[in-house]
């Protein structure tokens, strides 16, 4: 082959000189997309939701004044003065975990209606206050430990959306990965518009 001749080698697809062989990947990117037909950008593609986004959409200025009127009466003033000015990502991992923890109690085993139940339930979660608060002030026998869970999670994240940490919300992530986006918001109002309404 004389020199200096360029070469032609076959591939699947089509046939690739040999400089474009040899030639830096961002080469032969910049060769490849000059050859690519002509695309209009600039398109809009709608996406759904995050749970974020849900969420800041729920929580207007009337929504975060009822859910900290319903949290002082469950929490009580005290507490509830502490966490509204020190709420942490920190405390909301914990607040997630013994949410986590009450979940994998055996159902038998944490029926708010007994005594040992009681004492089961609050052992699970007496590493975070803001826990064994919701678990004293429920006043129903036959409350369900998964409405306790539920009300655990919807507590963190009203307290991470009062401060400011939505981003770094554990219980909203964990809610998330449990729910179905469409089904997100009606599981916070469950608790903030009814659970925090009748218990306490």
């Amino acid at each position: 082959m004389a020199a200096g001749k360029r070469r032609e080698w076959q591939f699947a697809g089509g046939i690739a000189e040999d400089w474009m062989l040899n030639a830096p990947v961002a080469s032969r990117r910049r060769t490849a997309r000059s050859r690519a037909p002509h695309q209009e950008v600039g398109v809009l593609i709608a996406h759904a939701p995050s749970a974020i986004d849900v969420v800041q959409e729920l929580a207007t200025e009337g929504w975060r004044q009822a859910m900290a009127h319903r949290l002082t009466a469950h929490l009580g003033d005290q507490l509830w003065t502490e966490v509204d000015q020190t709420w942490h990502p920190a405390h909301c991992k914990r607040l997630a975990k013994a949410a986590r923890n009450l979940r994998k109690l055996n159902p038998s085993l944490s029926s708010l209606d007994t005594v040992l139940g009681r004492q089961n339930v609050r052992r699970a979660v007496n590493r975070t206050a803001v826990g064994v608060a919701l678990v004293d002030r429920v006043i129903t026998a036959d409350t369900q430990a998964e409405a306790v869970v539920l009300a655990m999670r919807v507590t963190g994240i009203a307290l991470c959306e009062f401060r400011g940490w939505l981003t770094h919300c554990q219980c909203l992530k964990d809610l998330a990965d449990e729910t179905a986006p469409a089904q997100l918001e009606g599981k916070v109002l469950e608790v903030s518009d009814g659970y925090l309404t009748r218990a306490g």
